[in-house]
Formats: structure tokens, sequence, C-alpha cells
């Protein structure tokens, strides 16, 4: 990737030193990964079913919210994680074909992951057995991954055969993007609904549903994060789109857009607190940024194969 990396890391020391950060901070990203599906959904059968449905005797299924809030949490993450890695791993020695493996691998075991929660729809059972297996899938191989791209660093060998597998890397990280951008979807509609007085009533309250108005420091919290979220993704699916001479002053004008929309979309939600007319900005704002984004994804996978 030109915005990530270059063809040697060896000759650059400052890049050297840059990425052997990034993978010391992705093996600690990766260790943490098992701690944080031990807390928060443990290694066996009888946790993972009290997670998604409560009470083994009285099961209920975990409301489509929640699962759309870590469905959006993780394919961000992850999304990037895996952006970052794969093109790190394009540039070793490592024989090509079994880099393209590797890569395609970590792809299916982090897509099956990250859907993994949405199997609860079809079946109790499989929903676990998923979970817990693609976890430890994607963990095996992004690990080897990790080793890999040291090894690379550590032993100073020559960059391999990477233009294809760029290629390849572009588009599963914009097919990852795409979920991102579904469960930005599933987390505005579980939320607002369709309509406009489902957002007021949201930020607003409603007494008659016992329902209490948001707090300035309560949207802080989702108000915050999002700054960077969104600006991420706006600016990587505007790179990778990037890539089409025929289109790239569309297509830049269209990325600034799409920053400027979702930073909109984002701050209404502290104007609706002080006016709830702000609730048709945060509306149009949202079919717009979403309108916008699949237009960029529409894009690169209408890349050309020589561009």
């Amino acid at each position: 990737m030109k915005f990530l990396i270059t063809g040697d890391l060896h000759s650059k020391k400052g890049l050297y030193w840059a990425v052997l950060s990034f993978l010391v901070f992705s093996f600690l990203f990766w260790l943490s990964g098992f701690l944080n599906f031990y807390f928060k959904y443990g290694f066996d059968y009888n946790s993972l079913f009290k997670y998604y449905f409560t009470d083994p005797e009285f099961p209920e299924r975990i409301s489509l919210q929640q699962l759309s809030e870590d469905f959006h949490i993780n394919s961000f993450l992850y999304s990037f994680f895996y952006l970052m890695l794969s093109s790190l791993l394009a540039m070793t020695e490592v024989r090509y074909r079994l880099k393209v493996s590797i890569i395609i691998l970590s792809a299916l075991l982090c897509i099956a992951y990250l859907l993994s929660d949405f199997v609860i729809l079809f079946s109790e059972s499989l929903v676990i057995y998923s979970k817990l297996y693609t976890f430890f899938g994607f963990q095996v191989i992004s690990g080897l991954m990790i080793l890999m791209v040291l090894n690379h660093l550590i032993r100073g060998k020559t960059p391999g055969k990477r233009i294809s597998l760029q290629k390849i890397i572009i588009y599963v990280s914009t097919l990852l993007l795409s979920l991102f951008l579904v469960s930005t979807a599933l987390i505005y509609f579980s939320k607002f609904g369709l309509s406009v007085s489902g957002i007021k009533e949201y930020f607003l309250g409603n007494p008659e549903k016992f329902k209490r108005a948001k707090t300035v420091s309560g949207v802080m919290k989702s108000f915050y994060p999002h700054l960077l979220t969104m600006a991420l993704f706006s600016f990587t699916l505007t790179h990778f789109a990037g890539f089409s001479a025929n289109r790239r002053k569309i297509i830049v004008i269209i990325g600034v857009l799409l920053t400027i929309t979702f930073f909109m979309e984002n701050l209404s939600s502290i104007l609706i607190l002080f006016n709830g007319d702000f609730s048709y900005l945060k509306a149009v704002t949202f079919y717009l940024g979403v309108t916008l984004s699949i237009f960029l994804i529409l894009s690169v996978f209408s890349l050309k194969k020589d561009s």
C-alpha cells in the first residue's frame, strides 16, 4: 500500500523502526484479544451461551442493537488490523503462493468471525461454536503473519513480489470496510428506526414511554471516538478508489464531501439536544454519507486490472 509502506524497509531506518513498533503493538493487540474474548465471552459453551441468551432455562436472545454495536467495533478494528498486517506480509520474501493463501485465509476467517454473531438468528448452538472456532482460527493465522513479518525485518531479506497481492488486499479491506458500513446502518436503524421522530425520541426522550433524554456528556462518549473513526473510514475508501486514474478528481471531491458529511452527522447528535430540528440534519447526512460511501466502494471494486 503506497500510503503505508515502500518496497524496502531496511534501507530507511525511520520506516524500519516504525514498522517494528507497529509489530510490537500488533502483538500486544493480538495477545489482548485472547483476554478480551475470555472476559467477554469465555472459552466454554456455557459462558458463550450466557452472553448470547442470558439464561439456559429461560433463553432470551441478545438485542440487535447490542449485536450491531459489537459488530461495529470489531469490523473497524479488524479491517485496519488486516489491512496493515497483510500489506506488510506482502513485502516479505515468503513464496508468493503461500502469501496469497495466508492473506486469503486470514480474510475468510476475519469475515467469518465478524459475521458469526448473526448466526444467532439461525441456531443457538451453531453461533457458540462458530464464534469460538473462527476466533481461534483468525488468532492463529494473524499470529503467524506477525511472526513472518518480524522474521523478515530481523533477517533483513529483500522484498518479494507484492503488486498483485496489493490488489487482493485492497479488495478484501474494502469488503471489510463495507461490513463496517453495514454495521453503522444496523446501529442507526436499531436506535432510531426509519423516521425523524425516532431520532428526536432517542435524544430528547419520551415521558410516555419512560425514555430519558440524552445528556451532553452521554452523547460525547459516542461523538469523540467517531471523529477519528469516520475520518479514517472516509480517507481509506477515498485512497483505494483514487487508484482509478480516470475518475481521480471526482473521487477526491466525493471523499472530501464524505468526510464533511459524516462529521456533520456526528455533530448533529449534540446539536439535537439544543434543538430537535437538527434531527433532520442527522437523517439527511446519514443517508447522504451511506450513498457516498457506496459510490466509493463500488468505485474500488470496478478498478481496472491495470490501474
